[in-house]
């Protein structure tokens, strides 16, 4: 087993096993693109004619 392959499963076996680490990986990336997308929308506006596309859609 080279030295990669032990880390990974090191990572892997901490994740599996600890729901803060779950919540980490899934959930906070989700929320933070929810953010960034909310707040490039406030930032840079519907440009005119384009009338309900977002940066979300």
């Amino acid at each position: 087993m080279s030295a990669v392959d032990a880390m990974l499963y090191r990572e892997a076996k901490i994740r599996a096993t600890n729901l803060v680490f779950i919540f980490w990986d899934v959930f906070y990336p989700l929320g933070y693109m929810l953010v960034f997308g909310v707040g490039i929308n406030a930032a840079l506006g519907s440009p005119p004619g384009m009338e309900g596309l977002n940066y979300n859609a």
